[in-house]
């Protein structure tokens, strides 16, 4: 499929006059993923996801009609004086989405492969993690980010960062993968192309990477 790839400030400025119209695509396609699937996804205003261009943040599909065909974004977990002492950032790779009609197409697989590679640029030593309810979006981020489902009691500190989930539900998120459930998708029974659901899921981008943080959390006192 013929497609127009947005990836890093650079590219998002030579398209800032169409940028407010994309914008308002994802925020609504985001809504109305919602209105199926409540709480799944963190609502994110056109400005929002807008500003999350211009600053180098996101990787965007566009086809040759101007229709969002994916959209994903990086959100560094840590301010910058964190980063720095803990030695690395933690990004989320959040705000994935594919249209219905063009999902099973790869595209997913595909966006989340360069929102890695876009991290990559952006930050030298990162960890990166995402959360899933949904079958497909975690295939696409093991198949093209490469990253690896792995348990939340076994990070700890990462599960205190990603989203607000644990807010949400008092530090007991009644969504999330129990630690003595096994990580394997085919047993979920869920239908892949009509993006069937599942137990939240924490995937991160590299496991050694993933326990370097929370080894260093545990030796500074980090989030205690």
């Amino acid at each position: 499929m013929e497609r127009l790839i947005i990836s890093g400030s650079q590219e998002a400025l030579r398209f800032n006059g169409r940028l407010d119209m994309w914008a308002e695509q994802v925020s609504k396609m985001i809504n109305q993923f919602n209105q199926i699937h409540p709480n799944e996804m963190l609502p994110k205003t056109p400005v929002v996801i807008r500003d999350q261009f211009l600053a180098g943040e996101s990787v965007l599909m566009i086809s040759l009609s101007d229709e969002v065909l994916y959209h994903g974004s990086l959100y560094p977990l840590l301010s910058n004086e964190e980063a720095q002492r803990l030695g690395m950032q933690v990004i989320e790779f959040g705000s994935w989405i594919v249209p219905e009609e063009y999902r099973g197409m790869g595209l997913g697989t595909e966006g989340c492969e360069l929102l890695k590679d876009l991290a990559a640029r952006n930050w030298r030593k990162y960890v990166g993690l995402a959360t899933n309810k949904r079958m497909i979006a975690a295939m696409a981020g093991i198949g093209g980010g490469g990253m690896s489902a792995v348990n939340f009691a076994d990070f700890p500190a990462l599960s205190r960062l990603t989203c607000v989930c644990a807010s949400l539900h008092d530090g007991k998120c009644s969504y999330r993968r129990k630690f003595q459930e096994r990580i394997i998708f085919e047993d979920e029974g869920a239908d892949l192309l009509h993006n069937g659901g599942m137990a939240c899921t924490l995937l991160v981008t590299d496991v050694d990477d993933a326990r370097e943080f929370e080894r260093i959390c545990e030796e500074k006192g980090y989030g205690k």
